[in-house]
């Protein structure tokens, strides 16, 4: 993916400038993901959904209601196949959204529930 950005950033100053402003608010966010103050952020399901989708390692730092949210989970499995563990124990023995997990990156397998890891349709 880097590899991509590099060689985007050659496309002009207008593409640099929305990178900064991407880059700022991502340190932002990562800085109030990992402070004792941020229990409105991590509850706050569009800011985490956003947050998923660039940097799913940060799933642990969710609420657990966002843990439990399918649709977060795999927004956080999109950029980070592992981030499955850190789902609900509920999620994680949810066949549909381990279904989609599976199709999103065949790793996140290992933190499906027992029961659906024997499962030979997934």
């Amino acid at each position: 993916r880097w590899d991509q950005v590099r060689a985007q950033t050659d496309q002009g100053s207008e593409f640099r400038d929305a990178q900064k402003v991407y880059f700022g608010l991502f340190e932002e966010l990562h800085h109030s993901l990992n402070t004792a103050a941020s229990i409105e952020v991590r509850s706050d399901r569009e800011a985490m959904l956003a947050a998923m989708k660039a940097a799913g390692q940060a799933l642990y730092r969710c609420s657990l209601e966002l843990r439990n949210d399918p649709e977060v989970v795999l927004a956080a499995l999109a950029s980070f196949p592992l981030s499955l563990a850190f789902a609900s124990p509920a999620i994680r023995a949810d066949r549909e959204t381990i279904l989609q997990a599976v199709k999103i990156n065949g790793r996140a397998l290992k933190s499906a529930s027992h029961e659906l890891r024997g499962d030979k349709e997934i």
